[in-house]
């Protein structure tokens, strides 16, 4: 998407006059429509729309499973295109880190574990499922024993038809 300073501009202008819920305000660029909860923005161009807020990812459409018991917190976000979608919501468990990494190395292919690492009373692991057009990656964090977060990206490339031009 090009015009990501237009996209920026409706966003602030629009965050900035959505101050109660269940609004859109437009523009000649697009639109800002907050949901009547005050939890959601939706932002849509021509060249697209982005959502962030609590609602703004369906997480049934990430393609993985979330750990049972983890607890979604604020800040997910989608965003869309023409060619191209992506997704990003985390998660937050009290389930310490070997156990939320034992689950999802459960749940996906070997193939999927890209790295896993213990640095410092950190640990750090990452999964990828999927393929360059269609991918989800998990990334599980702990600083500690007592808190593991999630975090969970998915990526859909649409695949430009031949002779078509790209934007």
């Amino acid at each position: 998407m090009k015009n990501w300073g237009i996209l920026a501009l409706v966003l602030v202008v629009g965050l900035t006059a959505c101050s109660r819920g269940g609004k859109t305000i437009s523009t000649d660029q697009g639109s800002v429509t907050t949901s009547a909860d005050d939890k959601t923005t939706t932002i849509t161009t021509k060249e697209g729309s982005m959502t962030a807020g609590d609602n703004a990812v369906d997480i049934s459409k990430l393609g993985v499973a979330i750990y049972p018991g983890a607890q979604q917190q604020q800040g997910s976000f989608a965003i869309s295109g023409q060619t191209s979608s992506g997704q990003m919501v985390s998660f937050k468990t009290t389930d310490g880190f070997d156990k939320v990494y034992g689950w999802y190395k459960s749940q996906l292919p070997p193939a999927a574990q890209q790295m896993k690492m213990d640095a410092n009373g950190t640990s750090f692991a990452q999964f990828v499922s999927g393929d360059k057009a269609n991918a989800t990656t998990i990334m599980i964090t702990s600083k500690g024993a007592t808190e593991t977060d999630i975090l969970i990206t998915k990526s859909v490339t649409v695949p430009t038809p031949p002779g078509a031009q790209s934007t």
